[in-house]
């Protein structure tokens, strides 16, 4: 399981379905890694962020969405509904910095 500042995502529909029945460890969504970082993805699987790794001194979070083509955009930064998703309200930009890079330590 993921936990960004708090909000949790699955790695797979068994871990989801989990998450249900446990106090407190429900799942907003679901996440993918990827070789450049990590998706969030809403409880439909559709991705709405991602986390970006590219080396130690440049990662971060932007808001992205896929085509129906199936190619992913990725926004410059992240919309104002994101930052309200994932509390980065209550973290500020360089809270989001540090989340981001703890959670890539993990993974």
């Amino acid at each position: 399981m993921l936990d960004f500042n708090g909000i949790k995502f699955a790695k797979n529909n068994s871990e989801f379905t989990n998450s249900i029945f446990s106090v407190g460890s429900t799942c907003h969504g679901f996440y993918k890694v990827t070789t450049r970082g990590i998706q969030l993805l809403d409880h439909n699987k559709n991705i709405f962020a991602f986390i970006v790794d590219n080396g130690p001194s440049d990662q971060f979070l932007v808001s992205c969405s896929r085509l129906e083509n199936g190619k992913i955009i990725y926004m410059q930064s992240t919309t104002n509904k994101d930052c309200r998703l994932l509390s980065l309200d209550k973290i500020g930009h360089h809270g989001m910095i540090n989340e981001c890079k703890r959670i890539l330590k993990e993974f």
